[in-house]
């Protein structure tokens, strides 16, 4: 989810049955759309279409703290998608402009 206002990424997580109390954590990042999956228990790799220079950006979520903000480049043209096929195993998809299809794996 973004914020309106500022295009931030921000995140609030569900536990043992209830939600977090401390409302919504922001993340930075001004965002225009992203991708999320996970590589197992509490881990959480999100991906992003940066607003400004439409590079695709990425952070994860890993032992209870989340990474920085880390550049992969390219010129995305919409949203990205992403799956895990495992630990240390993430499959990207994006579209490229000029328009086509790009993949890239990370392992």
């Amino acid at each position: 989810m973004t914020g309106r206002d500022d295009y931030d990424l921000v995140w609030k997580y569900y536990d043992h049955g209830q939600w977090s109390q401390t409302g919504w954590n922001n993340l930075g990042g001004d965002i225009v759309q992203a991708a999320l999956t996970g590589q197992g228990p509490h881990d959480l790799d999100v991906f992003v279409n940066g607003r400004d220079d439409h590079d695709l950006v990425w952070r994860y979520y890993v032992n209870g703290g989340w990474s920085g903000w880390n550049n992969l480049g390219g010129d995305i043209g919409g949203a990205p998608a992403v799956t895990a096929q495992g630990p240390n195993d993430l499959d990207i998809f994006i579209i490229g402009t000029p328009a086509g299809l790009v993949g890239t794996s990370v392992a």
